[in-house]
């Protein structure tokens, strides 16, 4: 296989030219890509499955589907792992947020499918990193104030 992609996903790795803004597609950009492939894979596979049952006109009706949205496999390896790095950057101040605002360990629990020592132990993990590797962090003071 050819192509021009890195060969890890590490920050250092990206060229200093260019911005987040000019390399990181829009969240609403990443769900159209999946969407697109998931269109693409559920044609292909109906087409297989009705090729397989010698419904042929309708395998070739599926084919067209399929053949109307092209994407590039690796494209959504690469869109799904950004999507969820973006999706989980923010569980911290999530959390923090709803703990300020009231939340149990038991209702964040719940939100994250853990248990409620589980998240609590992860968080307080965090904050005592934050405060070793990066005390003058703004939000830091948040984050104790949540435990």
């Amino acid at each position: 296989m050819t192509g021009t992609a890195p060969a890890t996903r590490n920050e250092a790795d990206r060229p200093h030219a260019l911005t987040e803004a000019s390399i990181m597609p829009t969240t609403s950009k990443m769900f159209e890509t999946l969407t697109t492939w998931h269109q693409w894979n559920g044609a292909d596979h109906r087409s297989r499955e009705l090729d397989a049952q010698g419904r042929h006109t309708s395998a070739e009706e599926y084919r067209a589907l399929r053949d109307r949205h092209t994407v590039d496999p690796l494209d959504i390896l690469s869109t799904a792992y950004d999507l969820i790095q973006r999706l989980t950057a923010g569980r911290w101040d999530a959390i923090t947020e709803a703990r300020l605002r009231g939340a149990t360990w038991d209702q964040v629990a719940v939100a994250l499918n853990v248990r409620a020592d589980e998240v609590r132990t992860e968080y307080a993990a965090m904050v005592d990193w934050c405060s070793e590797h990066r005390p003058d962090f703004v939000d830091l003071p948040r984050y104790r104030q949540a435990l």
